[in-house]
């Protein structure tokens, strides 16, 4: 059974390196790494890994490039991947997000404050210039989990809570990451206005399952099942498509490679890293 200690960080292919740079350095990202080029026999790949706080994206350009994100896409969709910003003052983040170029609101009418019942946080989805979407997360004080609470700020963003999928049978994803060692660490059922809102859809009615890995160091990894409405399945992808996103997870494995999750989210295992090799961030250019 392959083990996976944590989730080391989330890539997304981009269209523009330099342009995602941007727009994600306004997000508070830091260049953790300079750009490195990569040749394959399916073409040349050029990646930037970036952190906010302690957490960790990698920004990929491919040439040739694939297939831009759906134009349609939902959060229902089976291809549906976010990760999810945890911020100081959410009407500062916002304000901040709605006056960069490129960032398109998901959400209706702004933050949304969730029922308690399901976490009472205020949230906001919205998209990058590549379609990818993205979540303003802020939580209420007395129910913020230790693990932001220890946190100093050091500006308006925070760091990276978790990554959604949405999936088609919670059940049986949740057994799939079990395998890997992904433990449950929490559930609930979002539904109501707040919810519509946020995610910009009627009546929505979505099984989350928070999960863990082995370490519990974040950024964690959320189901999203949504029973109404039903998402349509992911097409398939190739890796140099837009919307091929990946979880970079640090296995028990001697050589890197690539899986598929039951709804085709895409795993990229690599061996573990010992502590003192992970990237840090390098100074501001």
């Amino acid at each position: 059974m392959t083990r996976v200690p944590r989730i080391a960080r989330i890539r997304l292919v981009v269209s523009n390196l330099a342009a995602a740079e941007r727009q994600y350095r306004a997000l508070g990202f830091e260049a953790a790494s300079e750009a490195r080029e990569e040749r394959a026999a399916e073409g040349r790949t050029t990646s930037l890994r970036l952190t906010l706080g302690e957490e960790e994206i990698e920004l990929a350009q491919c040439d040739p490039p694939g297939r831009p994100y759906p134009a349609d896409s939902t959060s229902a969709d089976l291809w549906f991947q976010h990760f999810a910003i945890v911020v100081v003052d959410m009407d500062d983040a916002h304000a901040r997000v709605r006056s960069e170029a490129g960032f398109a609101a998901i959400s209706r009418g702004g933050p949304q404050t969730l029922p308690a019942n399901t976490g009472g946080v205020r949230a906001f989805k919205f998209r990058d210039a590549d379609g990818h979407p993205l979540e303003l997360l802020q939580f209420r004080r007395d129910d913020e989990p230790g693990r932001w609470r220890n946190r100093s700020a050091r500006g308006a963003f925070l760091g990276i809570d978790h990554s959604a999928i949405a999936v088609a049978d919670a059940a049986a994803s949740e057994a799939f990451y079990a395998a890997y060692g992904f433990c449950v660490d929490g559930r609930s059922l979002n539904r109501g206005a707040e919810q519509a809102c946020l995610d910009d859809l009627q009546a929505p009615e979505v099984d989350v399952v928070g999960l863990r890995a082995a370490d519990d160091r974040l950024p964690r990894l959320e189901l999203l099942g949504y029973r109404i409405p039903r998402g349509r399945p992911a097409p398939a992808m190739a890796a140099n498509d837009i919307a091929a996103t990946s979880l970079v997870l640090e296995a028990d494995v001697k050589h890197g490679r690539v899986e598929h999750d039951p709804d085709g989210h895409r795993l990229q295992l690599i061996p573990a890293a010992p502590p003192g090799d992970r990237p840090r961030a390098a100074r501001s250019r």
